[in-house]
């Protein structure tokens, strides 16, 4: 699975092709270039890693007319919202989780049945995610296009296991 990863936290696959077995062969492709640690102990032990491709763990490949999705509107698609807090850490810039983490289920079916049904008559609808109903601040607020949001709904349904139900 194609990751970002820092150089001393990755191994050079050329290490295990002196080291052939049925996981590597079934894992390591001949234009991957680097495998994570935690990949490699895996695979040093004759298993499969649990987030390999082979264990069907991908992403589907996207349309590039999706490009232009803003967050609310894949929010408003994915089947769990995720509510948490992202700080920037003090070394390297990346993204870390501060607080508690809250998964809320949402029924995709009954949102998509929210939206307005005459899109001619509304382009846009301004959309505020709020934890709860009862709250008066929002977590996000942005401009939707409910087109746009049943297009892909109809795309994760067509292309992602995860929607088949």
């Amino acid at each position: 699975m194609l990751q970002l990863w820092f150089k001393y936290s990755v191994i050079s696959a050329s290490e295990l092709t002196n080291k052939l077995n049925d996981a590597i062969q079934k894992c390591v492709s001949t234009n991957s270039e680097y495998v994570c640690k935690t990949c490699y102990s895996s695979l040093k032990n004759k298993r499969i890693p649990k987030c390999s491709v082979a264990n069907k763990m991908s992403f589907p490949n996207m349309p590039s007319n999706f490009s232009d999705i803003t967050p609310v509107e894949w929010r408003l698609v994915s089947p769990r919202l995720i509510f948490q807090k992202l700080q920037e850490a003090p070394r390297g810039k990346q993204l870390k989780i501060n607080g508690n983490v809250v998964n809320v289920p949402a029924d995709v079916a009954h949102t998509a049945s929210i939206l307005p049904r005459m899109i001619n008559d509304t382009n846009t609808i301004k959309m505020q995610l709020k934890r709860r109903l009862s709250y008066k601040h929002s977590v996000s607020s942005e401009n939707i296009r409910s087109l746009r949001v049943l297009q892909i709904a109809e795309w994760l349904i067509n292309n992602c296991e995860l929607y088949k139900q």
